[in-house]
């Protein structure tokens, strides 16, 4: 009787608790909807005549631009062609833009659900889902047609999937972890560090006796996900001639050998004769192609390692000053401006207060956790996986983009910012720094 009763008592609590947290969401959404249409009010909507320029015009009309552009890896364009196909013409701009809204507004409740997992307060689940939801660098890439607004919010879905499976060990978790893993990656290509790190994920697990059988399909799950990718580079090499993802990653390293002059040291003399003439990378790229391009790129890193390394480290310290959040020239070569207007100024000045969140702050969280890390598997004698995992994204996709981009790193580290807002809530309580995990 007295066990019948228990359970009849844990039930009733457990209701009260999801009636909560559905009204706290429910409070927690209709925040972040007055704020998003309070800010998208001080943009100006894209338009078909923006679209032909800036790297729009690869997504929206490849048709056009197909033999002048570099290819990109298909999910993005496939979301892109099913919108065009169901849009009038003058709209389309238009509609991608309100399916990237309503996507990263979806997203808000994976976060939401992901913070109570992270951080168990109320008050931080709270507030860093607000956070999430309105932070304005979010909120302007859902008004710009690159693959940054699906990046972030599909990240966001694939990290609630890995943490819920991490919390409650359900196979069906670790199995979608890996085909969104392909998902991502084949949006955008530098999120390619997932696969290596689900498969030493499983690896490890494997090493731990029980629920073995479960564990070997999560890590036969990876496996599959790496065989599909591997099949997609073949498909380039089949196709093109050179075994990678995109076009862009050969192009970004020509670049880079161009801006840290190690170009000098490749094995194709006329590439070497057109950029010391000045020959924009770009037009280097077309005229050579991509197998010419990456045997020449290879050449150089592999002529002159040291040199590569020191010009990266080189970049990182050079970053460390720059805002987060910054846009450089992206919002220019868009042509996505704010308005001209008392709303336009606003956005503007909620871009400003951002400012302070630099690259030095990132590093920062990275080795205060990293420290954490390692003093509480020590003193536990076991491994912190949800923390891990988010460590690990973070610190592989800031190497990656360090290493694979030429320009707008931060651009390149945006989809992770959201495990930056919960980090932040994890190391910080409201009164007190917390360095033993096990107390959260």
């Amino acid at each position: 009787m007295k066990k019948k009763n228990n359970i009849i008592v844990n039930a009733v609590n457990i209701k009260k608790i999801f009636i909560a947290q559905k009204r706290a969401l429910i409070s927690i959404l209709l925040i972040c909807f007055v704020f998003q249409l309070v800010f998208y009010s001080t943009f100006n909507y894209p338009s078909i005549e923006s679209c032909h320029g800036g790297d729009a015009k690869t997504y929206v009309f490849p048709e056009i631009y197909s033999q002048k552009v570099l290819p990109r890896t298909p999910v993005y364009p496939a979301i892109i062609a099913v919108i065009k196909y169901v849009s009038p013409y003058e709209d389309i701009p238009q509609n991608i833009v309100i399916v990237q809204t309503i996507i990263f507004f979806i997203s808000i409740i994976f976060f939401y659900k992901l913070a109570i997992l992270l951080l168990k307060s109320k008050i931080k689940v709270t507030i860093s889902t607000i956070i999430y939801g309105t932070l304005p660098a979010f909120l302007f890439y859902n008004r710009v047609i690159r693959v940054e607004s699906f990046s972030i919010s599909l990240f966001v879905m694939f990290l609630f999937i890995i943490i819920k499976f991490i919390s409650s060990s359900k196979i069906v978790y670790g199995v979608l972890s890996s085909s969104m893993a392909v998902i991502l990656i084949l949006l955008r290509p530098s999120f390619v560090f997932l696969i290596p790190c689900i498969i030493v994920f499983w690896i490890i697990k494997c090493c731990d006796k029980t629920n073995i059988k479960k564990h070997l399909t999560g890590l036969l799950s990876a496996v599959c996900a790496l065989v599909i990718i591997l099949g997609y580079c073949f498909y380039n090499y089949k196709n093109y001639n050179d075994f990678t993802l995109t076009d862009i990653s050969t192009y970004n390293q020509l670049v880079i050998a161009f801006q840290s002059n190690l170009y000098e040291h490749g094995n194709n003399d006329d590439i070497i004769s057109d950029l010391s003439n000045g020959i924009h990378p770009h037009d280097v790229f077309m005229k050579y192609g991509r197998t010419q391009v990456s045997s020449f790129v290879k050449s150089v890193y592999l002529s002159s390692p040291s040199q590569y390394i020191r010009y990266h480290i080189n970049i990182a310290r050079d970053l460390m000053p720059t805002s987060l959040f910054t846009l450089g020239g992206f919002r220019q070569s868009e042509n996505i401006f704010f308005k001209s207007n008392v709303w336009g100024n606003f956005g503007q000045l909620l871009y400003a207060v951002m400012s302070p969140f630099t690259f030095s702050f990132l590093i920062i969280l990275l080795m205060l956790f990293f420290v954490i890390i390692i003093i509480n598997t020590i003193k536990q004698k076991k491994l912190i996986w949800d923390i891990n995992v988010l460590w690990a994204c973070v610190f592989l996709q800031f190497i990656t983009g360090l290493f694979g981009a030429q320009a707008e790193y931060a651009r390149m580290i945006v989809p992770v910012i959201p495990i930056v807002i919960l980090l932040s809530f994890r190391l910080f309580t409201m009164h007190r720094l917390c360095i033993s995990m096990d107390k959260e």
